[in-house]
């Protein structure tokens, strides 16, 4: 990503390392991951940001430099554990709900198709001999991401179903959100969905039927037919 960033804006790496007061090897390292952006500080990669858009690449510069930081924590995560189970409380994937232009970063070494959500970021300077277009996984280490990947959609799929994660810390009942932010036990649909609106027609909990009592218990609501049948003297 910053290759691309600082070729559209029609810079070498000599010339950028002359901008930002560097040495060449520290822009090379940056790119070439052996410098990772993510160790810098804060203070120092806004100002590579803010730099970088100044010299002339797109002002989304810093947004898409922040995205692909996301996605590398991502590839690592996967790359390093492989197989290996890794707590949720510091997956990356765990993180957040990550948007599409980090999912497209994600597979980008992967499919070794840019993302169309960067083609803004035209090359300006021309390549000297046969470097790569796209970041750069080698093969094992594209076999150890993908296998991490399947390991964790097993484990979720089966806490959605209530069984014991790996950890062993899954909670007794499982709980899901409803519509309106609260919460209801697994099992019960929340309101306004396909089953939910089945489940009105059959007087099941979680529908508009299941009515609360003036003590605050919940009773089940007859339907009318079946009141009448059994009120019919016998």
């Amino acid at each position: 990503m910053l290759k691309l960033a600082r070729q559209s804006a029609t810079l070498t790496q000599e010339r950028l390392a002359e901008e930002l007061g560097v040495d060449v090897t520290t822009v090379q390292g940056w790119e070439s991951g052996r410098r990772p952006l993510a160790a810098m500080g804060a203070g120092d990669f806004l100002k590579l940001c803010g730099r970088l858009s100044r010299l002339g690449a797109p002002a989304a510069t810093g947004r898409h430099l922040r995205e692909s930081i996301e996605a590398d924590q991502v590839l690592t995560t996967g790359v390093v554990a492989g197989e290996s189970w890794v707590e949720p409380d510091s997956h990356p994937l765990a993180a957040s709900v990550h948007r599409w232009t980090i999912t497209n970063l994600i597979l980008w070494p992967i499919l070794g198709r840019i993302p169309r959500h960067l083609h803004e970021f035209v090359p300006q300077v021309p390549r000297r001999g046969p470097t790569p277009t796209q970041p750069t996984l080698s093969a094992e280490e594209r076999t150890r991401f993908l296998n991490h990947l399947p390991d964790h959609r097993r484990t979720r799929t089966a806490v959605r179903r209530g069984a014991t994660a790996p950890t062993g810390r899954l909670p007794p009942r499982l709980r899901r959100t409803t519509r309106g932010g609260r919460l209801a036990p697994h099992g019960v649909e929340p309101r306004g969905t396909p089953q939910a609106r089945r489940a009105e027609h059959r007087g099941t909990p979680g529908g508009p039927l299941s009515i609360s009592s003036p003590g605050g218990r919940r009773r089940q609501h007859t339907p009318l037919r079946l009141r009448r049948a059994h009120d019919e003297p016998g």
